[in-house]
C-alpha cells in the first residue's frame, strides 16, 4: 500500500496540474481509466485464491502507478516541464523506504518487549515520521522552508494569520 500511495501522491499533483492548465478532460480521462484499470486488475487477480488480497494490492499498486505515470508525462508535454527524477522520485524513495524499514524493525523490536500494540506502532510511526524528515533534511530538501512558501509573502511579513478577502480585496488579518 506505501507504493500505492506513493504514486498515487504523483498522480495527483500531476492530475491537478493538468486541471490548472485547462487539460480538465485528460485528467478526468487518466484518473476514471487508472480505477477501470484496478478494477479489471483486482477483479481477475483478487479472486484468484493463490493471490487473495494480494491481488487487490497489486492492482491498487498498478493503477497508481499507471494513473501517476500517464499524468506526469502528459503534464511534462503540455507545460514543457523537464523531469527532475533524483528530486522528485528518488530522494522521497529512498527517505520512506529507510523510514518504514526502521518502523517495521522498532514496531517488531517493541513487541517482542512486550510492548502493548497500540504504542508500539505509535512509537514507530513517530520514530520513522522522524527519520524521514532528518533523511530529507541530509538530502537537501527543506520541508520547513517549503511549508513557508505556502503562505502569501504579505501574510508573513505582517506575521499574521490570514481570515479571508475583505472589502478592498486584499487578506485581512485576525
Amino acid at each position: 500500500l506505501a507504493l500505492g500511495a506513493l504514486f498515487s501522491y504523483y498522480g495527483g499533483i500531476a492530475c491537478s496540474v493538468l486541471y490548472g492548465i485547462g487539460c480538465q478532460k485528460i485528467a478526468s480521462v487518466i484518473m476514471v481509466g487508472s480505477e477501470v484499470f484496478q478494477f479489471g486488475f483486482t477483479f481477475f487477480l483478487a479472486r484468484d485464491p493463490r493471490f487473495g488480497i494480494y491481488g487487490y494490492l497489486a492492482g491498487v499498486v498498478a493503477s497508481a502507478f499507471l494513473e501517476g505515470l500517464a499524468s506526469v508525462v502528459v503534464a511534462m508535454r503540455r507545460t514543457g516541464l523537464r523531469g527532475r527524477w533524483g528530486n522528485w522520485l528518488a530522494v522521497p524513495l529512498v527517505s520512506a523506504a529507510l523510514s518504514g524499514f526502521c518502523a517495521l524493525f522498532l514496531r517488531r523490536r517493541l513487541a517482542a518487549l512486550h510492548m502493548g500494540d497500540t504504542a508500539a506502532v505509535l512509537l514507530a510511526i513517530l520514530a520513522a515520521a522522524g527519520l524521514y524528515y532528518l533523511l530529507l533534511r541530509i538530502q537537501g530538501v527543506r520541508p520547513g522552508r517549503y511549508l513557508e512558501t505556502l503562505a502569501p509573502a504579505d501574510a508573513r511579513a505582517r506575521g499574521g494569520r490570514l481570515q479571508g478577502r475583505g472589502a478592498s480585496g486584499g487578506l485581512s488579518k485576525i
